[in-house]
C-alpha cells in the first residue's frame, strides 16, 4: 500500500463552522447597515436563497457576479428589507466571511498525523483575483 504524503482538503464544513461564520458575518453587516437583528429566522430564509443561487450556478443558469448579487437583492426584498446599497453589503459580507474564523469543537485530532504533511484550503476574498 502506497504511503500518503501529503492530505489536503477544504477547511469549510471541516475544521471550520461555516455555517457560524456565516451567520456571524451577516449579523455584523446587519449592524453596519443598520438594519436591524438579524434573526435565526432571517438567516434560515437567507441560508436557503444562498444555497438555491449557489446550485443555479453550478448548473450553469448564473454567472458568480449575478449569485453574489442576486442572493441578496432577492434576500431582501422578500424580506422587505431596505439596503440601500446591496453592492456595498455584498463586499461587506465576502470580507467579514473571509476574516471570520469558526472552530469545530474538536478538531485538533485530525490534524494528529505525524507522517503526512497536512495542508488546507479555505477561499477568501483578499485572495480571489479581481473579476472584470
Amino acid at each position: 500500500m502506497a504511503q500518503i504524503n501529503v492530505i489536503l482538503w477544504d477547511v469549510d464544513g471541516t475544521l471550520l463552522d461555516f455555517s457560524a461564520a456565516e451567520r456571524r458575518a451577516l449579523e455584523d453587516c446587519f449592524r453596519s447597515f443598520q438594519m436591524g437583528p438579524c434573526t435565526p429566522e432571517l438567516l434560515a430564509r437567507y441560508s436557503q436563497i444562498n444555497r438555491t443561487y449557489w446550485r443555479r450556478l453550478e448548473r450553469g443558469e448564473l454567472t458568480k457576479p449575478q449569485v453574489l448579487l442576486g442572493r441578496f437583492e432577492e434576500f431582501f426584498a422578500q424580506e422587505g428589507l431596505n439596503c440601500r446599497d446591496i453592492p456595498a453589503f455584498n463586499q461587506e459580507y465576502q470580507l467579514r466571511l473571509g476574516d471570520t474564523v469558526v472552530f469545530r469543537l474538536s478538531p485538533l485530532h485530525i490534524c494528529r498525523c505525524r507522517r503526512s504533511t497536512l495542508c488546507c484550503a479555505r477561499w477568501s476574498p483578499h485572495t480571489q483575483k479581481k473579476q472584470e
